[in-house]
């Protein structure tokens, strides 16, 4: 990795640390007493939740680089600045600290006496998180690679019969968020879901839960904790969803149980992380449901929302296209190997498109972030949706440029773009959604070649029409997940 400062502009040497300013000369908006900027992102204020990063991007046209908020008694920075976001993360200690989702975290101790990871901080986050890290070894994750290139291969062919007369797939997104339950039940369950073909009730349910409850979390999060007076609408939904998911994750697991007793070898072999959280003595019944149902949610919405994103830009941008296919049918896709131009896509796609709005940090020790004394205990947000979009970073932003990624002459700031986060508390998953995705894109060979006889001229997932033409319902579902400040 070349130093930092040789980044495109976005060098330590652009920045004067020696200055180190008081916190409180930070700019940023007044606050009000008692609320503090809270009401700007009320509906009497400027921004609203829902649009939340319009408002931040309109905060650092206003101030800078980093910028200085007070929501109710609760001090807070936005960052700006990828080298201030890698100083957040050098100051994040053991424990990574974030903020928690205290409904979420409340009703699954009231219910199943533990919380798991997604709420949770401190020792208990930590004890619970070394129990996943299977799920970052990469020998784990290809060990499913054939398995999940079946779906692949089963999803693209079924997209054939899903198309209307003028060739366009409506709500292209639903389809996709079927084919990632169907990945990732190989990855929790152990068994295909068949939410591409027989079990479609079953399967738009658990959708529909995982949307209801993404946006229940959001409301929870950023709204008055009204729920701790009595149980709010947004409160019973995240019962309601939890319940369902809890509920197929005992019914899942006692069938792998099962299989695992009836032929341990075979089970270890071809569920190695069934296998590892199953025979993990320092997890309860409990603990191992919880998580297999945090692995599978994390699995649904982000993996469905990339895939149908970079086949957007694949499908608008067909010179980049036909150079994918070209190189997938040169190189070949094999157990953990990706063409560059491939992976590099999913980078671009993952720049243009996060699926969360930033990563966020309660620093541990004092910091000096742009100049200025950020003491302990911050809230430290580094609002990487909006970097990745800078001119500054990244030469014509808004142009889908896979190339990027591949030209060693001038390769992004690594802190520019963390779209799984980053240090102890990165995406467990990441490696699996990564796996998911590239086969789901890759296997638009197999649609080319069904399709060649009548169409020899088109490539890819070109004839889809998707150019345009995607249901809103993508952007819908980017709305909601990024009103959550941070999932990494």
């Amino acid at each position: 990795m070349r130093p930092l400062g040789l980044f495109r502009h976005g060098g330590l040497c652009r920045i004067n640390y020696c200055t180190h300013k008081a916190y409180e000369e930070i700019p940023g908006p007044h606050p009000l007493p008692l609320v503090g900027n809270a009401l700007l992102f009320s509906p009497l204020g400027l921004y609203n939740i829902p649009r939340l990063l319009d408002g931040f991007a309109d905060l650092h046209r206003r101030y800078g680089e980093i910028v200085k908020l007070k929501m109710g008694n609760t001090p807070s920075v936005l960052l700006f600045n990828p080298n201030d976001i890698q100083a957040m993360f050098d100051h994040e200690g053991k424990f990574p600290q974030r903020p928690t989702f205290d409904a979420l975290k409340d009703y699954r101790k009231r219910k199943y006496q533990t919380v798991g990871i997604v709420p949770d901080n401190g020792e208990e986050w930590y004890k619970m998180r070394q129990n996943v890290q299977i799920l970052l070894k990469l020998k784990t994750v290809h060990s499913y690679w054939n398995r999940q290139q079946a779906v692949a291969e089963e999803f693209s062919a079924s997209l054939l019969s899903k198309t209307n007369a003028n060739g366009i797939i409506k709500d292209f997104v639903q389809h996709a968020f079927q084919y990632s339950l169907e990945a990732i039940g190989v990855i929790c369950y152990g068994k295909r879901l068949n939410c591409l073909s027989a079990n479609l009730q079953e399967c738009d349910a658990i959708v529909k839960a995982n949307i209801q409850f993404l946006k229940a979390l959001g409301e929870t999060f950023h709204q008055p904790p009204w729920w701790k007076l009595w149980r709010t609408k947004a409160y019973k939904i995240i019962e309601s969803t939890q319940d369902l998911m809890m509920t197929n994750a005992i019914k899942y697991l006692e069938e792998a149980r099962q299989k695992f007793k009836q032929n341990p070898a075979v089970f270890l072999e071809e569920d190695p992380i069934l296998c590892h959280l199953l025979e993990n003595d320092n997890l309860s019944a409990t603990e191992k449901n919880l998580l297999v149902t945090e692995i599978f949610q994390g699995g649904i919405d982000a993996t469905g929302t990339v895939v149908t994103m970079m086949l957007y830009e694949l499908a608008r941008n067909l010179p980049i296209q036909a150079a994918v296919y070209d190189d997938l049918i040169e190189k070949k896709l094999r157990p953990g190997y990706a063409p560059p131009l491939l992976r590099a896509c999913l980078k671009e796609t993952l720049r243009l498109h996060p699926t969360a709005g930033g990563t966020s940090r309660i620093i541990n020790s004092d910091a000096i972030l742009s100049g200025y004394r950020v003491p302990k205990g911050t809230l430290v947000v580094g609002v990487t949706p909006i970097i990745s979009r800078m001119e500054r970073y990244f030469s014509n932003p808004l142009q889908f440029n896979p190339w990027r990624f591949i030209d060693k002459k001038e390769l992004p700031h690594p802190y520019a773009s963390v779209p799984f986060g980053h240090g102890a508390r990165m995406c467990p998953g990441r490696r699996i959604a990564e796996q998911e995705i590239l086969l789901c894109v890759a296997e638009g060979e197999r649609i080319a070649e069904i399709t060649s006889v009548s169409q020899p001229s088109q490539k890819f997932y070109q004839h889809l029409n998707m150019q345009a033409r995607l249901e809103l319902a993508t952007s819908a579902l980017l709305a909601i997940i990024t009103t959550l400040i941070s999932t990494h």
